[in-house]
């Protein structure tokens, strides 16, 4: 699970750049906020 989320905060860090993508990384950082 460490592995995923160093992918998805390397995922955000590029979608930064893309609001659309930074909106929908963000969702999916608090989805899995939730299963933890």
């Amino acid at each position: 699970l460490e592995t995923n989320f160093v992918q998805l905060t390397n995922l955000t860090i590029k979608a930064k750049q893309k609001s659309q993508q930074w909106r929908f990384a963000l969702m999916m950082l608090q989805f899995l906020v939730i299963l933890i």
